[in-house]
């Protein structure tokens, strides 16, 4: 999903910032800035987050597992 919007409005809003400040370098300091912003996200976020569910996983007999699913 976010490939699809991605790619329909990074574009045009890529053109806009450039239009509007007359040069690409704020366009590929947001970029810069969106890549650090999703590093951060996934080392603080999306670990912890992976790490209880495979705890939780762990936690379950297999039978249950199967049950999940």
């Amino acid at each position: 999903m976010a490939q699809g919007i991605g790619s329909v409005l990074g574009g045009p809003v890529a053109a806009l910032i450039h239009d509007t400040a007359g040069s690409w370098l704020p366009v590929f300091g947001l970029i810069i800035f969106m890549d650090a912003l999703t590093a951060i996200l996934a080392l603080f976020v999306l670990k912890p987050m992976r790490r209880r569910w495979l705890r939780s996983t762990e936690a379950m007999p297999t039978g249950a597992l199967a049950a999940a699913d």
